[in-house]
């Protein structure tokens, strides 16, 4: 029975997936930040260049 229910799981997880990535690749093409709530330390993002820029002060 739980070898029944991981391989379930596993399905529902590869769907999921299969969703998922498509519409992050368009996020992406798009410029939209693909990362953590908050960019990483040391850089900003640039909403009209759509990229991440090293800022000095941090």
């Amino acid at each position: 029975m739980f070898q029944q229910l991981g391989s379930f799981a596993e399905f529902e997880r590869n769907r999921i997936a299969e969703c998922v990535f498509p519409g992050m690749i368009k996020g992406v093409q798009k410029g939209n930040w693909q990362g953590a709530r908050f960019v990483p330390f040391g850089y900003s993002y640039s909403e009209e260049k759509k990229l991440l820029e090293i800022d000095e002060e941090e």
